[in-house]
């Protein structure tokens, strides 16, 4: 067994496995993948060789991951394969033995330690059992590896004590304990540091090298042109196109990326004057790696956007004025400083928030749909210890009604909506709270066409009575629509800041992307 690193093995040897020059390219053959209303990739073609680093960019929404899942096999695609192209290699190899994947979103399991992730289902075996004692000696030399840029890694170390920068660097090592001859790197260097990530490079550089091939999804520009052999741009689930390195730079990648596709609005933007003296939520926020702070205000009747590449901070601001957390500092709610460390306190000081992930953090799956949107907000409905049913029920018809939410019977399970349906009901929820201010995460992501009018159309009502409106979008289309102040966010810090006529989808994609 070696290993795919920098340093020798323990024994002397090169972490490093024999040249894979002749090894079958990969190959993804009209691939077309839908979730629901979302077409994810239309018909993509692409070949990956070995000995190469091949990026993958594209804007939020294009379709990078997906395609990623369904190289590794987490996807099945609806049409189209993905197969080796055996040319003169000799053979067919397994696709799940030869590819790996490291995502952004890591999948250790917590507690268990860092030798237990990173070899679970693979461990060495002897007739007895595991041998613990070559286990040790191989995670021993994987963590080697990276032991001067995470030093707090050790093989018994409990994952739940590390660290995010420290746990992506776990779900690295996993997959070079795999020594596969096809690396995926999804957006794999996010949380690490400048001294990390140039640690990656490095091994990125080695393992093309030894005959391997990186697919590269980063949204750091300069890291793309810096590694890639080959890039390929998708845009809105297709492929725009497939160049060598030396024939592209920054500018023409970030053209096709964002290359203007103008839609239709399916709602008109309402604008009115805001007194600038209005009552607002404002907080100090300091969740980038470089501690440079920057002022946030959401003044009520205003819809204020978040926007960026995915995972550039958007989701820890909302999360962290809901139920405090670090980097979140100074909250202030019309004038007066306010202390939240739980959402129940958000709750009672008027702030509401829609979750990114319905399943997970928004709804109670047991539950009919009635008792899903009120369980907010019972206590408005009671006095001297009796609930006013009634007028609860009330709300409940009156909010299905508004946001034309579709459902047999209010006493249906919730489970029974669909998509956009179910997350109109997490929606209802907040709203029946009547908040003074509305966060919301990414609300409108892999909602039909017909359910987002419906969601404008509430936000637009919100904002007339007085709401102020923080939303991180993943769709610039959107924020385009709906913000009067949007706000572009790259690596945890405010990169751009653009209002009224400047509020352009192009604009915002291409500040998010070069981060300027």
């Amino acid at each position: 067994m070696e290993l795919l690193g920098l340093k020798s093995g323990a024994r002397g040897r090169p972490l490093g496995m024999e040249s894979t020059v002749n090894s079958p390219s990969l190959v993804a053959e009209a691939v077309s993948k839908r979730f629901g209303p979302t077409q994810a990739l239309d018909n993509v073609s692409v070949v990956f060789e070995p000995g190469s680093v091949h990026a993958l960019m594209g804007a939020n929404g294009s379709g990078k991951s997906t395609l990623t899942k369904v190289l590794v096999g987490l996807v099945r695609p609806d049409h189209g394969e993905v197969r080796y192209d055996v040319g003169t290699s000799g053979g067919v190899e397994d696709r799940h033995s030869a590819v790996a994947a490291v995502f952004q979103e890591t999948s250790l399991i917590p507690d268990m330690t860092v030798e237990e992730n990173v070899w679970l289902t693979r461990e060495p075996k002897k007739f007895w059992g595991v041998d613990r004692k070559l286990l040790r000696q191989r995670t021993e030399e994987i963590v080697d590896i990276f032991s001067d840029v995470a030093p707090t890694i050790h093989p018994t170390t409990l994952v739940s004590d590390l660290g995010p920068d420290a746990r992506q660097i776990v779900e690295l090592m996993k997959a070079l304990s795999q020594s596969p001859r096809y690396i995926i790197l999804d957006e794999a260097t996010a949380s690490l540091d400048a001294r990390q990530a140039a640690r990656v490079a490095e091994l990125v550089r080695k393992w093309r090298e030894q005959g391997r091939s990186v697919i590269l999804v980063t949204h750091r520009m300069p890291e793309a042109l810096a590694l890639a052999d080959t890039i390929s741009v998708l845009r809105n689930g297709k492929l725009v196109t497939t160049e060598p390195r030396a024939f592209v730079d920054e500018q023409r990648i970030v053209d096709l990326m964002v290359a203007s596709h103008r839609r239709p609005s399916i709602a008109t933007k309402v604008s009115k004057d805001i007194a600038v003296d209005a009552s607002s939520l404002s907080a100090t926020i300091d969740v980038g790696k470089r501690g440079k702070a920057f002022g946030l205000t959401v003044r009520k009747g205003e819809i204020v956007g978040l926007a960026g590449l995915q995972g550039q901070g958007q989701s820890r601001v909302l999360r962290g004025l809901f139920s405090g957390g670090t980097g979140i500092h100074d909250v202030q709610i019309d004038g007066r400083r306010a202390e939240i460390s739980h959402p129940s306190g958000a709750v009672k000081l008027g702030i509401a928030l829609v979750p990114g992930d319905r399943n997970t953090d928004g709804l109670f799956g047991p539950l009919p749909v009635s008792e899903n949107i009120m369980i907010s907000s019972w206590r408005q409905h009671g006095r001297f210890g009796w609930l006013n049913l009634k007028s609860a029920m009330a709300v409940v018809q009156q909010t299905i009604k508004d946001l034309k939410l579709k459902t047999a019977s209010p006493d249906v399970s919730v489970r029974t909506l669909s998509g956009g349906n179910a997350q109109k009901a997490v929606l209802a929820r907040w709203l029946a709270t009547k908040p003074q201010y509305l966060l919301l995460d990414d609300p409108t992501k892999g909602v039909d066409v017909g359910a987002r009018a419906d969601f404008y159309d509430a936000l637009y009502r919100a904002k007339d009575q007085s709401v102020g409106i923080l939303v991180y979008s993943s769709d610039e289309h959107e924020l385009e629509i709906l913000c009067d102040r949007v706000l572009v966010m790259h690596e945890g810090e405010l990169v751009t800041a653009l209002e009224g006529a400047d509020i352009e989808a192009e604009k915002i994609a291409r500040a998010g992307i070069m981060g300027v």
